[in-house]
């Protein structure tokens, strides 16, 4: 059955200051990992070189994560970025409403089914019930009287 529902669903984020607080920590992490190893292999002198390449990494990861993160409900690449908060989404009424949709497309299904094979089996039925009723007429004209 096709939905329009998403097959791998998306990691959610409640605003987009947690995405950015995300990305914040993230950084802060890969650079404190680069003057770690800098401090280690003696090339303290050399972090601009290195913070370049490092900078590229953590812009595209991020913009690879981008496409899989909703924040408040909504997809991260489809937001326009203007800073305006909007209603908070509801996780749990987004479930109930794709549950419901779900039983809904069943239910029609099913209900098409019964409207392709009820008829026949109706039919089926009144032939069997006239055959039967035919058949008892022609039992009660033959008895002779008695």
């Amino acid at each position: 059955m096709d939905s329009p529902r998403e097959e791998f669903p998306r990691v959610s984020v409640d605003t987009q200051q947690d995405w950015q607080r995300i990305r914040a920590n993230f950084t802060q992490a890969v650079y404190a990992r680069l003057d770690e190893q800098l401090a280690l292999n003696n090339l303290t002198g050399q972090r601009s070189l290195f913070a370049d390449h490092v900078q590229q990494l953590i812009d595209a990861t991020f913009d690879i994560a981008r496409a899989n993160v909703r924040v408040n409900g909504r997809n991260l690449e489809d937001l326009n970025g203007d800073g305006r908060e909007v209603e908070i989404f509801d996780e749990a009424l987004d479930r109930r409403i794709w549950s419901l949709s779900d039983q809904r497309l069943i239910s029609e299904r099913e209900i098409a089914i019964k409207r392709r094979t009820r008829p026949q089996e109706v039919v089926t039925l009144l032939e069997d019930l006239l055959q039967r009723q035919q058949a008892e007429a022609d039992d009660t004209n033959e008895e002779p009287d008695e």
